[in-house]
């Protein structure tokens, strides 16, 4: 059975910047009787880090491997934690020779791929870049960072990263249940993502419906939190968030979190960006409204940064249910309706920065307190 073979760098990762050491790249070996050979070429690729930060393959891990006569699945052969080791094949498509000039490869496996070589220089491969993330303790989510292979041969592979890293670390006592990330211009993060294979450019095209404006990353039963930072990863495209974005984190409470960054940040492949480390816990710092209602439907809040610009937050609603603050303008809001039973509720409404406050009606209400705000 064909093998492909896999040589990962000794690469260790630094996050303070995104550098390359020429010099770490190992030469290809002789080309074996039914072996192909490839090599991880970015300092901060990886599929999954180890505890020394180093580039380690996830046991049943696949990619796909397509050019002139060849297109196709392969399976890791070796354990969680190995940096070399070979592929074998488990599944073969239709080599479309006619649309595959070059040999390219793919992480994760993506089946039957969208392959698109209309012209000389535009050369695509469309994969998908997940909207919901698993969280995995100090690296990504299982198949969500993307790399792409080139040979010039069929025979030696130099994989590079695609993706691009967000690095959040929060501490605190709650348990979180999952983070929600979103760009405050409504931009896409997650989905069809196009690859040109000639020059590693990637984006999601703005026409696509299929596409997500938010990322989502699970964190299963809960991840307990400490005085310690524990750092979340969410990966991304390349992408240029123009007024920033926001983060929600939902905790196992049913409380919310949020953090709205206003200021315009661009996330490029390869790279991992950090932020500051966030105190989840509520601090004399909180701002909160209050909003004091009776009957059984409230209408749903709207706060805004500035004229135009929503901001994050988070609404509890007094029934043990919470919900992020929409930040999509263009986005109805709906009434919420109380089925508990009790005849008032205060309501309470969490934001970072803000200056316009609005509700569709004022149904209910009996007073509004901005005295913590």
């Amino acid at each position: 059975m064909k093998k492909i073979y896999i040589l990962s760098l000794m690469i260790s990762v630094f996050f303070a910047s995104c550098s390359k050491d020429n010099s770490a790249v190992d030469k290809t070996p002789e080309v074996a009787q039914n072996k192909i050979y490839a090599s991880i070429g970015d300092l901060e690729t990886r599929v999954q880090l180890n505890t020394e930060l180093q580039t380690v393959w996830n046991e049943g891990d696949e990619i796909t491997v397509m050019g002139p006569g060849i297109y196709s699945q392969w399976s890791f052969d070796g354990k969680t934690g190995d940096r070399t080791g070979s592929f074998s094949n488990v599944e073969s498509y239709d080599p479309n020779v006619e649309k595959f000039t070059k040999y390219l490869a793919v992480y994760p496996a993506h089946g039957n791929l969208d392959y698109d070589a209309t012209t000389a220089i535009k050369s695509e491969v469309i994969v998908n870049l997940p909207a919901e993330q698993k969280y995995v303790k100090g690296s990504y989510s299982p198949g969500a960072n993307i790399m792409l292979g080139t040979s010039s041969d069929g025979n030696a592979y130099m994989f590079k990263n695609i993706s691009s890293y967000l690095r959040l670390s929060l501490v605190g006592q709650k348990v979180v249940k999952k983070i929600q990330l979103l760009g405050n211009s409504k931009e896409f993060l997650a989905g069809r993502l196009f690859i040109n294979s000639d020059n590693n450019s990637a984006n999601l095209h703005s026409d696509d419906a299929s596409n997500s404006k938010t990322i989502t990353l699970d964190c299963g039963e809960g991840v307990q939190l400490s005085d310690t930072p524990e750092d979340f990863y969410i990966v991304l495209p390349p992408v240029n968030l123009a007024k920033g974005f926001s983060i929600v984190v939902e905790f196992t409470d049913g409380t919310l979190f949020s953090k709205y960054r206003a200021n315009q940040i661009g996330f490029y492949k390869n790279t991992i960006h950090p932020m500051d480390v966030l105190n989840v816990d509520p601090s004399d710092e909180d701002k909160y409204i209050y909003i004091y209602h009776s009957g059984d439907r409230v209408a749903f809040p709207r706060v805004l940064f500035a004229e135009g610009v929503p901001t994050a937050g988070s609404v509890n609603w007094d029934d043990g249910k919470a919900e992020m603050l929409p930040t999509d303008l263009e986005e109805e809001l709906i009434d919420h309706v109380y089925t508990d039973g009790k005849p008032s509720h205060t309501i309470s409404v969490q934001v970072s920065d803000a200056n316009i406050f609005t509700l569709g009606h004022c149904t209910g209400v009996s007073r509004v307190d901005f005295s913590n705000f």
